[in-house]
């Protein structure tokens, strides 16, 4: 039997070391690129998401804040302001490294629904520039990042009974300050409420009509 053994060329096994550093570097060109872009968009996944709370809390706020104001055109503005103050309470200037965040009382939109006129809709929209870290090789310093959000309330109608037997004793007084902080509650020149009180017999205070000034 005759054995043969194979012998290495001289330098072969450096070319193999070369070869493996040239394929390492080539990976890297990639490996890095990749990890980086996954940072960077669970950044952008991260600021998108507080972007939409703070935007639907907004709204929400707004739509809540349409019994503010005896004229519908108080009731917007006051819509409007707490729209604005509720979003910048979730969402401060530079949260998340975040610059020129864009969101004022000209991005709170509050109208009738056309297809039910008692029925008030708020549209609130916001953008902000959201940093990069690895995308700047890219040449993106900062991408935009935008959310909408939408509220609506409908207007209601509320017949209030109240007791004013002598059952009540000294809290009727108590009853009537209740009554008033809850007709508060509801959007004047939009509500309907009337008023209804029994003590030996029922009597018919103010039938249902436009809330304006709550008066017991």
């Amino acid at each position: 039997m005759v054995s043969v053994t194979k012998r290495r060329r001289p330098g072969a096994r450096s070319r193999e070391s070369g070869i493996s550093l040239m394929i390492g570097i080539l990976s890297l060109l990639f490996i890095i690129p990749m990890v980086g872009l996954t940072i960077d968009v669970g950044v952008l996944y991260t600021v998108k998401s507080r972007l939409q709370s703070a935007v639907d809390g907004a709204s929400l706020a707004a739509a809540r804040s349409l019994n503010i104001g005896q004229s519908t055109t108080a009731q917007t503005d006051s819509a409007r302001q707490n729209a604005v103050n509720w979003f910048y309470g979730n969402f401060p200037n530079g949260v998340w490294a975040t610059t020129n965040t864009q969101m004022t009382a000209s991005s709170v939109n509050v109208y009738d629904d056309t297809a039910n006129p008692h029925l008030r809709n708020v549209s609130v929209s916001a953008t902000t520039s959201a940093p990069t870290y690895f995308m700047k090789w890219l040449g993106f310093d900062a991408v935009t990042v935008s959310a909408s959000g939408n509220a609506s309330r409908r207007d209601v109608i509320v017949m209030m009974v109240l007791d004013r037997s002598g059952s009540m004793g000294s809290v009727c007084g108590n009853m009537i300050t209740a009554a008033k902080i809850f007709t508060g509650q509801f959007a004047a020149g939009r509500d309907m409420i009337g008023l209804v009180t029994f003590n030996d017999g029922v009597t018919v205070v103010c039938s249902l009509h436009q809330l304006h000034l709550a008066r017991l």
